[in-house]
């Protein structure tokens, strides 16, 4: 039981250490907007930067022009290495209003979002994603 204690208070201290861990509450709201030309395959992607350890979560908040509910496109996040977008995480049936990407936990570093035309798109839809993260 002690050692569990111990181990625990080692982790406590380690993050208050670090500045802790952000409440998503307190997330910076960072919005991207784009037009992703119709197309299987076709992406956008942004990167953005993390300077604490928390929560991330990315949503599509608008599309226009408005897509049926029963369209799906991709949506996810990656690490943002020598201008590229190298995906940790993929949401294959995201759709606009919901978040795509919920709670995930990430540490300090350089990251991306990105957006996938699954094939599904038949016009260029211009859309705005909002990255919450800490």
């Amino acid at each position: 039981m002690y050692r569990h204690a111990a181990v625990a208070l080692v982790i406590a201290l380690s993050l208050a250490a670090c500045g802790g861990v952000t409440d998503p509450s307190q997330n910076t709201q960072e919005p991207f907007s784009a037009t992703l030309n119709p197309g299987a395959g076709n992406s956008n992607f942004f990167p953005f930067s993390v300077s604490k350890s928390g929560e991330l979560s990315i949503t599509v908040t608008t599309m226009t022009p408005v897509i049926p509910t029963n369209t799906y496109f991709e949506v996810g996040f990656g690490n943002s290495v020598s201008g590229s977008c190298q995906p940790l995480q993929i949401n294959q049936f995201a759709i606009v209003g919901t978040a795509a990407i919920g709670g995930y936990p990430v540490t300090p570093g350089a990251y991306c979002a990105f957006i996938i035309d699954e094939g599904l798109f038949t016009k260029p839809e211009t859309y705005t994603m909002v990255v919450s993260h800490p």
